[in-house]
């Protein structure tokens, strides 16, 4: 399980079958419906303004979710995926160095949002500064392996940390895992945005697919509940009539 802390009076409400990585937090005003799956390093945190999660989506690694003070809540649908790092740039580096200062959270910690912000803060800029040439791709490339290896570098302290976690060698091996491909990512920045690429784009793909089927599996479930519908309420008016 995850960090769930109250704010401001308001507790995370969780539906049933709620999954929080151990590095994830979800903080104030939120509510997440069934089936929702939060990973590493995400942040769900409605403070100033209420966040909405609808069942089964799926919030994947370094993600950011937040509001707008006395303006804009956030609400996401039913059966929404959030792709690793999904936010701005730019607004994630400024979140960042406000929840060092603002999170309850150890020194160490604090530290450690400071500088993610911070230099988040600085690659947006940098990037919008080069919109429109490769440039920014480069960027992208090397905001991916940082995140990959302070990913990875998280799990692997989680893993050590918490004696009583399931599967803990399982959970350092994937930390290292992570630190590798960082490397990588660092090393061949465009080799490997090109990799990520093609990967996103079979994700997707299966990801499509998936749905697909599960469309047609629900309008066959939904025919069945009708059918035993339409039975019961025979039954029921034959019942009726006979007494």
């Amino acid at each position: 399980m995850g960090i769930l802390k109250e704010y401001a009076g308001k507790i995370p409400v969780l539906g049933q079958r709620v999954y929080l990585a151990e590095t994830a937090a979800v903080i104030g005003d939120v509510v997440l419906g069934d089936d929702v799956s939060v990973w590493y390093n995400s942040v769900v945190r409605g403070d100033c303004n209420f966040i909405r999660v609808g069942a089964r989506t799926n919030i994947q690694d370094n993600c950011a979710i937040h509001v707008t003070a006395g303006k804009y809540a956030t609400v996401l649908e039913e059966e929404v995926t959030l792709g690793h790092g999904a936010i701005v740039v730019l607004v994630s580096g400024f979140a960042g160095v406000a929840m060092a200062f603002t999170l309850p959270e150890s020194a160490g910690m604090r530290v450690m949002l400071f500088i993610s912000g911070v230099l988040s803060v600085i690659l947006a800029v940098l990037c919008l500064r080069n919109f429109g040439n490769p440039y920014p791709v480069l960027l992208l490339s090397i905001w991916i392996g940082v995140s990959f290896i302070v990913q990875g570098f998280s799990i692997v302290a989680v893993a050590i940390s918490y004696k009583a976690l399931p599967s803990r060698g399982w959970y350092g091996f994937l930390g290292v895992l992570s630190v590798i491909a960082g490397a990588v990512v660092l090393a061949w920045p465009w080799d490997s945005i090109a990799v990520l690429t093609l990967y996103a784009g079979i994700l997707l793909v299966v990801m499509g697919i998936a749905q697909i089927v599960q469309g047609f599996v629900m309008r066959n479930d939904s025919k069945t509940v009708r059918e035993v519908g339409d039975v019961v309420r025979q039954q029921f008016h034959e019942a009726k009539k006979a007494s």
